[in-house]
């Protein structure tokens, strides 16, 4: 298998690789295929060298050369898949770490309760049309980058990585489509979760939100705001849902 895993440095191929064994076994087939042109060729007169695609004239093929023959062709078509490995890994983490960012960018205090404080002025929006359009369009061109990456080409380790992301973005647009992400929208707030539930936390001075200087204050007002915003915006998007019969039992609001 490889080692290092998603956009490790590819190791060697071990037997324990099935897909890997397979692909190996199809490059073994076409170095035959090769060396029997090879063959042919030298009895013709001529021999095709096989990286070069040079035409040598007269050159006698042997049982010896025919094995060298092979070698040269393994070793090519072995270099050109560790190759294909390594540039869909590279892909594939680069679409991971955009992927990060942009979700970052829109969860200020998601952000900051890992430690980045670039967005610790910001509370954020989670609610409005427009967050949830961005977020769609985001997972849209997620999904595009990602058909475009050879999953085989992949390891077994980048295989799941790659088929995890790819079910939770696919199934994310499902949601879209048979509007879920709509009905949840209307309903931002319950009994057990919303940010009414977690915010006070974090602002207690015993969390993510650090309160250690005068920036730090200064952050944490502009971010009561923001949550001040959210919250009248959350009461419009619960009307929006009594107005079409999308509410929560009374019990619980």
């Amino acid at each position: 298998g490889t080692q290092g895993g998603l956009g490790g440095v590819p190791g060697p191929l071990g037997a324990g690789d099935v897909d890997v064994a397979a692909q190996l076994g199809h490059i073994r087939q076409d170095a035959h295929l090769v060396a029997g042109h090879l063959h042919e060729a030298a009895v013709d007169g001529d021999v095709l060298h096989p990286t070069l695609g040079q035409v040598h004239p007269r050159v006698p093929l042997d049982q010896r050369g025919e094995e060298r023959a092979q070698d040269q062709v393994l070793d090519h078509l072995a270099g050109a898949l560790a190759d294909a490995r390594a540039d869909n890994a590279t892909a594939l983490k680069q679409i991971f770490a955009d992927s990060d960012e942009a979700a970052l960018a829109l969860s200020p205090v998601s952000a900051m309760m890992r430690g980045d404080m670039r967005y610790a002025d910001q509370f954020g929006d989670y609610i409005t049309p427009d967050y949830y359009v961005r977020i769609k369009a985001d997972t849209e061109e997620e999904m595009k980058r990602l058909d475009a990456i050879d999953r085989a080409a992949l390891s077994r380790e980048d295989r799941i990585a790659y088929d995890v992301f790819r079910y939770q973005g696919r199934q994310l647009l499902d949601f879209y489509d048979r509007g879920i992400i709509a009905i949840q929208a209307q309903l931002p707030i319950d009994h057990f979760s919303g940010e009414h539930v977690f915010y006070p936390d974090i602002c207690s001075g015993k969390s993510a939100a650090p309160f250690n200087t005068v920036q730090d204050y200064d952050n944490g007002l502009k971010r009561m705001e923001g949550y001040a915003l959210y919250l009248e915006r959350a009461i419009g998007r619960m009307r929006e849902g009594m107005a079409t019969g999308v509410v929560q039992p009374r019990f619980v609001v």
